[in-house]
């Protein structure tokens, strides 16, 4: 499978994240000292990415699909000082397999620099395990990927760090925010 980037790699203009990964977690380290603006920036752990809006990628890369016969490629991005996530649309093109995209200067003209890319959500004609890995950008984060022409279309889940890739069970990188919700609700919160 073919590389999904294009172009001169100019989505490097957004700071990506950095894992290390100790016993118990993952931690997000400071891009390259000129990216993420701070010298105060204190490493933190990896924040769980709510499940609704992994369910909500995952119908509108399915609807995407039905409607255009196209793949999609959505960049999850981090704030780094809120610790929340967020996604972006980059400008894409899809192939037989994947979608290919880049980040273009003139597309984020007012980018905050505290939001960082953390990983990426994308539909694929992808079929087998090593397939799965070949199919995740070059970017450490948490990188989810639906086959879109498989039975099962539920989501597959990939960490990247330090140019390795493996797999990860979708509750280990996601929290039920729907529960919190409610147990927020019920309790006055």
């Amino acid at each position: 499978m073919k590389d999904n980037y294009t172009g001169d790699q100019s989505y490097r203009m957004i700071p990506e994240i950095k894992l290390m990964r100790t016993r118990e977690t993952m931690i997000v380290m400071p891009p390259a000292a000129q990216a993420c603006g701070s010298d105060s920036f204190e490493p933190f752990r990896l924040p769980q990415i709510p499940r609704s809006l992994i369910k909500g990628l995952h119908h509108v890369c399915d609807l995407f699909w039905r409607e255009s016969g196209d793949w999609m490629v959505v960049l999850l991005l981090l704030n780094q000082k809120s610790e929340q996530w967020a996604v972006m649309l980059p400008r894409q093109i899809s192939d037989v397999h994947v979608s290919s995209w880049r980040v273009e200067s003139q597309d984020f003209v007012d980018w905050e620099e505290h939001w960082w890319i953390g990983g990426t959500y994308q539909s694929a004609d992808v079929w087998h395990p090593h397939e799965l890995i070949a199919a995740v950008p070059p970017l450490d984060g948490i990188h989810f990927i639906t086959f879109i022409n498989s039975h099962k279309h539920w989501p597959r889940c990939v960490v990247r760090m330090a140019n390795e890739a493996f797999p990860v069970s979708i509750p280990s990188v996601t929290f039920d925010d729907r529960r919190s919700t409610w147990a927020n609700r019920s309790t006055g919160m």
